[in-house]
């Protein structure tokens, strides 16, 4: 009987062991995929404030970028074309063009690895966001 507990119990160490290792598995693959892609997108952003070229991600023309200071982050700005777009950028959804009159609604995702919209909610009011446009003319605003 004594065998048998024992037996049990290092069949469940062993399982807890796993499970421990696979989740820091997929942690650390957020992580570095989080990394591959900053360092991915910061590049197309400088590419785009750097020449008045037309920039390209993944097929998707860039069309402005968002830069919001307190969240230390800078992405490029594509048009929605699905929900694949919401994985490579920050989209326009709905609205006029960037920083033309009118309400523009941008998406992005809420990632798990920090990427995008992640820390929206450390934003307090006041903060600003900048956006830039094609003829990469800044716009600011104000979160709420």
């Amino acid at each position: 009987m004594r065998t048998s507990k024992k037996a049990k119990l290092r069949i469940l160490i062993f399982i807890l062991l796993i499970l421990v290792l696979v989740l820091l598995g997929v942690f650390l693959y957020d992580k570095i995929h989080a990394t591959r892609v900053t360092a991915e997108l910061t590049r197309i952003v400088a590419e785009f404030h750097e020449n008045e070229n037309y920039v390209e991600i993944e097929g998707h023309g860039v069309i402005g970028t968002i830069r919001i200071d307190r969240l230390g982050i800078e992405y490029p700005i594509i048009e929605y074309r699905g929900a694949h777009s919401l994985d490579i950028a920050i989209c326009k959804y709905a609205g006029p063009g960037i920083n033309e009159l009118g309400n523009v609604s941008l998406l992005g995702h809420n990632m798990r690895n920090g990427l995008f919209f992640s820390n929206l909610h450390r934003l307090e009011n006041g903060d600003i966001i900048k956006l830039t446009d094609m003829s990469r003319k800044d716009c600011r605003v104000h979160s709420k």
